[in-house]
């Protein structure tokens, strides 16, 4: 007799939730599955390969081996598909093969306008800013090399909506050079009398544009050239921008504001302010020790996000001040701050619920997330229901993990979803029942 090889393994490949960014780390898994005339379930071991379509052994990108094909952030260039080929090859039988297809997403620009809102003298220059815009996919982080690719334009607008006109000649509209750090000369612009000048900003790259826009008050005399910055004393130290704010995340870090431009003597009276939803100007709540450790009156303000949710409201947007008084002389500053919301309102479900120790593998997959924030990562845990001990994986961007557990009895897993700037969901717990094996 001529013995017959078992058919191929059924091979499948978990992309990573889309869209998928050149500025994250992407993982594929592999997963196998055998065919009912198959008498022999030995270990399949896979070879992984990534590319431009067409794809083969011969021609790929990268390459890799295991269960998990991994591919760090900036392997793959943005604005283009790609296939990933998965090869499964079990003892006695032919090599099974699956292919799929995704496109790498050019990242959304980011358009900034440097040092914050301030207070203006009308006869002065404004300078402008640009230099913390930036393409994601050319400087995942500041600070940015000059990026030879963006462009930007400049306008003035008037409370009204009109645009900014000269105060002599045709009174034609004030035109402002298109460099990503110029100036707005205000003693030429015709203000009408208005309080305050919009000036907008477009960052353009190719086909992607990005917009950001601030109001400067107006002051008849001189003023103090007071800017503000904020940053993170942890992390990375950037405090990234969403929706023209910047955005932070509560939790266990400490901001850092600081006045920028401003050469200190040390008689300068400083004064910040934090008003927003539910936070009204002199909130008695702003004097809390636990929120600003050193008060709000210093040359600088630290914020305890961790004690923070007691004044912030998750997915509120606040309003940072700095006023600065010198020889009677004022400098006021401002930024736009938002509490990043977590990821909403998905869920996680699990099978099979009941099994066996060693033997059975129990899955949780969580679905239906969403978030302003992407890409979402998912960390998943798992113990015993009345211990205190439990093991969880490293983040990543696959949202469904199986395990066997080790001894009978009654397990608990659940995952916590993470938004890129960090904000994260813990979903409910599951309960498996765990039997001995062949109970």
């Amino acid at each position: 007799l001529t013995a017959v090889a078992p058919p191929p393994p059924i091979l499948s490949v978990d992309l990573p939730p889309a869209p998928l960014f050149a500025t994250t780390d992407l993982f594929f898994t592999a997963k196998a599955s055998f065919s009912a005339c198959a008498t022999t379930r030995s270990p399949v071991a896979y070879t992984w390969y990534l590319g431009e379509a067409p794809v083969s052994s011969s021609k790929h990108l990268i390459t890799g081996s295991g269960a998990t094909l991994s591919v760090p952030a900036g392997s793959l260039p943005a604005g283009k598909a790609y296939t990933v080929m998965l090869q499964g090859l079990q003892d006695g039988s032919p090599p099974g093969t699956v292919e799929r297809e995704f496109a790498i997403r050019a990242s959304d620009l980011v358009a900034q306008i440097g040092r914050g809102a301030k207070l203006v003298s009308r006869g002065r220059s404004l300078p402008l800013d640009a230099s913390p815009s930036r393409d994601p996919d050319f400087c995942g982080t500041p600070p940015c090399a000059t990026d030879p690719g963006l462009s930007f334009r400049w306008t003035c607008e008037l409370p009204g909506g009109g645009a900014c006109r000269e105060r002599a000649g045709a009174r034609g509209v004030v035109e402002i050079p298109r460099l990503g750090a110029t100036a707005l000369d205000l003693s030429s612009v015709d203000t009408e009398g208005a309080d305050s000048v919009t000036v907008s900003l477009v960052v353009t790259k190719g086909v992607r544009t990005a917009s950001a826009a601030l109001t400067f008050p107006l002051a008849a005399g001189e003023v103090l050239d007071v800017g503000l910055s904020l940053s993170y004393l942890a992390k990375d130290g950037q405090v990234p921008v969403s929706g023209g704010a910047q955005m932070v995340v509560l939790g266990q870090d400490l901001l850092l504001a600081e006045p920028t431009g401003l050469v200190t003597s040390g008689d300068e009276v400083f004064e910040w302010g934090l008003t927003g939803p539910g936070l009204p100007a002199g909130d008695p709540r702003l004097e809390n020790p636990a929120v600003f450790p050193f008060g709000l009156s210093g040359g600088s303000v630290q914020m305890n996000l961790g004690s923070a949710s007691s004044i912030l409201q998750l997915g509120g947007r606040y309003s940072l001040s700095l006023t600065v008084t010198k020889g009677g002389v004022r400098g006021v500053s401002s930024l736009a701050l938002s509490v990043d919301m977590p990821p909403s309102p998905g869920g996680c479900a699990a099978s099979p619920l009941r099994g066996e120790a060693l033997r059975d593998i129990f899955t949780v997959s969580c679905s239906n997330w969403i978030d302003d924030e992407l890409p979402l990562e998912y960390a998943f845990f798992t113990g015993l229901a009345n211990g205190t001990d439990f093991s969880s994986t490293p983040r990543s961007y696959t949202s469904e993990h199986g395990v066997r557990l080790a001894v009978a009895g009654v397990w608990h897993r659940w995952a916590v979803v993470y938004d890129s700037l960090g904000a994260a969901t813990a979903t409910d717990r599951i309960s498996f029942q765990v039997a001995d094996v062949g109970g």
